[in-house]
This record gives structure tokens, C-alpha cells and sequence, in this order.
């Protein structure tokens, strides 16, 4: 123990970590950022150290493991994830795409996220939880196979497995460690976020419930130009439920995602399409 709570090391930067701060602190937990090429003696200080995006290689993190850093996920994970997306071939046939977010713990707890949909083509860019074209057995199937897959990998933490539909079959395929873009819907749309859960999961803390706080959890990204407060103006007027997170950017340039919950998916998804064109100004009514 350090301090009056674990101290966690992140490797790496951008809007992921930043999301997982606030989870951090409700937690008590004291995150300390590194963005490149950390200390292993710095992060001997941390319980454990995660790691968020590319921001690592498996030499890197050899390296770290090596030197007495407690890192997670390890490099094992990472070298499954590596091989098996190298195997992993994704054809033009498939009918749609699915991410299940899942999360595992060191003494073997698991949890799965209901599957969603990531690549409509109807609607680009916006994802739909829980994904509207599977059935009930066939969304206990999906959750099956990421679960199975990401124990096979040895990942300790939140795994984004994609589940592919094909003539009514699902199987695995591609796998990302650690919280993604997939998962920013469960910020407001889940009982535990995909960050919280990825701090508890590395933790060794008992896991939160991923059930939805609404029937359906609609999300997409945008990116916009100049004073974005007046797209707040109109679009929190227009949809009070509509949930917005803004991401500091380098380049000067608005990123972000919009999330809106509620019974009526038609609705949610004009909301959500309307609000990341008038925020990245393609209408401006």
C-alpha cells in the first residue's frame, strides 16, 4: 500500500487517460502519467502499472517485468494479441461488427459488457448498445466467445474483443488491450465504466456490474473548429439528456463524443448524428 490507497503508473497520454481520472479519484486511487520511455524505478513506487493504446512495446514492457515492475497487462498478453491478430483474417462477407468489452482480474473474476455495434454503415462513426441486429441467444454467444478469448490471452484488465456476424454466426476476431474508443458509451450507458472496471481489474478489487443504466446507449465521435461553446448552446437546449465529453488537443482542433440514453433508438440516433454534425459544423441549425 502507498499512501492511504495504491498508487497507479500509466504509460502513455491522450483522451483515454484523461477519462480515467475521474473514476480514479472517486476511487481514491493516485494515477501517476507517463507519457514515453518511463522509469522502472519511478514505477517500482506504483502497485501496479497499466498502459494505455500503443504507448509500449513487448520489449519495453520485458523490460519493466524484468526490473521488478508490476505491469498489467503483461507482456504474455501481449504477445497473444499480437499473434492472434496477425492470424486473424477479416473478410468482405461480414455483416456486421461488434465490440465486447470484458474484464478480468488476477484471482479470475470476469465480467462482459453487452455487445455493440461499431461499423453501421448507415451510420458512420456511431455506436449502438446494445447492438440492435443480434437476438438474445446469439448476444450470449458473443459475450461467450470474448470472454473465452480473453482469458486465453492472460489479460489482466478491460480487453475490447470483436465479435463478426456472418449467415447468422458469430466468431472472433481482432483483440485491444486496455480501455478503447469502443467503450466511451459506458461512461454514462454502464453501472461501471470500462475505466473504473480496468482500475479494479488491475487492482485485484472485486469487479462492478456492467449492466446499462438505459435500454439503449447510443455514441459517436466529432471533431470541430473554433469556440464550442455555441454548439453547446444550441444542442444542450435541443437535448437536455445529452451526455458531452471534450478532449484536449494538441493541434487547437474540438475532439470529443457525444453519448444519449433512452427506450427510443431512432431517436437517440438522430440525436447523437445531428449533434456530431453541428459540432463539427456540417449544419448549423
Amino acid at each position: 500500500m502507498f499512501g492511504y490507497f495504491p498508487s497507479v503508473g500509466v504509460v502513455g497520454k491522450g483522451a483515454l487517460i484523461d477519462m480515467m481520472r475521474t473514476p480514479a479519484m472517486a476511487l481514491g486511487v493516485e494515477l501517476m502519467n507517463f507519457e514515453r520511455d518511463p522509469d522502472a524505478a519511478s514505477l517500482r513506487q506504483c502497485a501496479v502499472t497499466t498502459w494505455i493504446g500503443d504507448s509500449v512495446s513487448i520489449s519495453q514492457v520485458k523490460t519493466l517485468e524484468n526490473a521488478g515492475v508490476r505491469i498489467r497487462p503483461n507482456s504474455t498478453a501481449i504477445s497473444f494479441t499480437k499473434e492472434w491478430n496477425e492470424r486473424c483474417n477479416v473478410t468482405d462477407s461480414i455483416e456486421a461488427t461488434f465490440s465486447v468489452l470484458v474484464a478480468c482480474s488476477p484471482h479470475g473474476q470476469a465480467s462482459a459488457w453487452t455487445p455493440t455495434r461499431i461499423n453501421d454503415r448507415r451510420t458512420p462513426g456511431i455506436t449502438v448498445t446494445p447492438g440492435p441486429d443480434l437476438t438474445p441467444d446469439q448476444t450470449g454467444i458473443a459475450q461467450t466467445l470474448a470472454l473465452n478469448l480473453a482469458k486465453e490471452s492472460g489479460a489482466i484488465g478491460v480487453v475490447d474483443v470483436e465479435i463478426f456476424l456472418k449467415d447468422e454466426n458469430l466468431f472472433a476476431g481482432h483483440l485491444l488491450l486496455g480501455p478503447t474508443r469502443n467503450g466511451s458509451w459506458t461512461i454514462e450507458g454502464s453501472r461501471t465504466s470500462q475505466f473504473e472496471q480496468h482500475l479494479r481489474a488491475i487492482l485485484d478489487l472485486p469487479l462492478g456490474s456492467p449492466a446499462l443504466t438505459a435500454p439503449f446507449s447510443v455514441s459517436g465521435t466529432y471533431s470541430g473548429e473554433g469556440n464550442m461553446y455555441r454548439p453547446y448552446l444550441h444542442l444542450m437546449a435541443r437535448s437536455p439528456g445529452l451526455k458531452f465529453h471534450q478532449y484536449r488537443s494538441e493541434t487547437g482542433q474540438a475532439r470529443g463524443h457525444v453519448t444519449a440514453m433512452g427506450g427510443d433508438l431512432l431517436d437517440l440516433k438522430e440525436c447523437v448524428a445531428h449533434a456530431i454534425e453541428y459540432m463539427s459544423g456540417v449544419v448549423d441549425e
